[in-house]
């Protein structure tokens, strides 16, 4: 279930791991100018968290810089605070 804003999405419920449960949200960032020549929404995720327990407290999660980066995210011990960061560099 993705909500759109002006034409563009904003944020996306996704159900990942197919059990009928939307655990993961994905956010997105406003998109460039050229956005339109190509209409792929995958440079436009901003973040996503999952919550693979369904206890209602995200355990894993990304950040997607726009240099390419990507911060990964865990909860290593279900306290509801991501504990553990590791950051892959980008491309660029």
């Amino acid at each position: 279930m993705t909500e759109y804003e002006r034409g563009f999405p904003v944020i996306q419920f996704v159900d990942l791991d197919l059990d009928g449960r939307m655990e993961t949200v994905r956010r997105f960032r406003p998109p460039p100018p050229d956005f339109f020549e190509n209409f792929d929404l995958k440079p436009l995720i901003a973040s996503s968290e999952s919550d693979w327990s369904g206890d209602g407290q995200f355990k894993t999660g990304e950040v997607y810089l726009e240099d390419g980066s990507v911060v990964y995210t865990w909860d290593m011990d279900g306290s509801g605070v991501m504990n553990y960061y590791e950051t892959e560099n980008g491309n660029q």
